[in-house]
């Protein structure tokens, strides 16, 4: 890594009144290892986080990090053993280390071409074993037969 920045994540103040969706490039987590990126402005609930994008970290970057081992684990110290959910106080006082922003564009490039690989061999995975119910469905019921050799059937 080339130079290290510092970043602390900001309080929130009242947990009572909604918060504001964030833009394109911010985030939002609803609990450990369930974030998003919404692309429309709106209001949420206080239940969920916003993770504020500054100019020192990209959303990118930072919608990668947050999934790690890492951060989960940190965040996990203070949840409780029947809520996935961590407590904003302690995640707040976080401090990343960071990788300059062309390191980071880097970094978050390969790990989203892995995640939309992953999607599409998931989809495919998925397409595949409806294919396979459906032939099941068919096979089973008689409504397609498999030709046996008469050889075999011997």
């Amino acid at each position: 890594m080339a130079k290290i920045e510092r970043l602390a994540f900001k309080s929130q103040a009242s947990r009572s009144k909604p918060r504001s969706i964030p833009k394109l490039q911010d985030l939002f987590a609803v609990s450990l290892r369930k974030f998003a990126r919404p692309d429309f402005d709106g209001v949420c609930s206080t239940e969920i986080w916003v993770l504020k994008v500054t100019s020192k970290i990209m959303s990118e970057y930072l919608y990668q990090f947050i999934q790690t081992n890492i951060f989960v684990s940190e965040a996990n110290k203070s949840a409780g053993s029947k809520m996935p959910r961590a407590d904003w106080g302690v995640v707040s006082e976080l401090v990343l280390k960071l990788p300059t922003l062309s390191e980071q564009q880097k970094i978050a490039s390969v790990l989203t071409a892995a995640d939309k690989e992953i999607e599409l061999l998931q989809a495919k995975l998925a397409h595949l074993k409806e294919e396979k119910k459906a032939l099941m469905q068919q096979l089973l019921t008689g409504k397609r037969r498999v030709k046996v050799e008469t050889t075999e059937a011997a």
